[in-house]
């Protein structure tokens, strides 16, 4: 996960709520994202954190990375 990608987020309900991703600190094991439906900024852990849509910026990134590897 990068920074400005969407996530979606544990509630006791189920993965629910989407999220923007500013924040993530994979030694920490903490993210910190703002809800979209209501604006507020939390700091979650991983866990209860996945991937949900990559921001286009962070795929050209990716596949900029693999051709140099190539």
């Amino acid at each position: 996960m990068n920074v400005g990608d969407l996530v979606r987020c544990w509630d006791y309900n189920g993965y629910n709520r989407i999220a923007l991703l500013l924040e993530h600190d994979p030694i920490l094991k903490v993210a910190t994202v703002c809800f979209q439906d209501t604006g507020d900024i939390h700091r979650l852990s991983s866990r209860d954190v996945e991937l949900y849509k990559r921001c286009p910026k962070n795929l050209k990134k990716i596949k900029k990375t693999l051709d140099s590897d190539a």
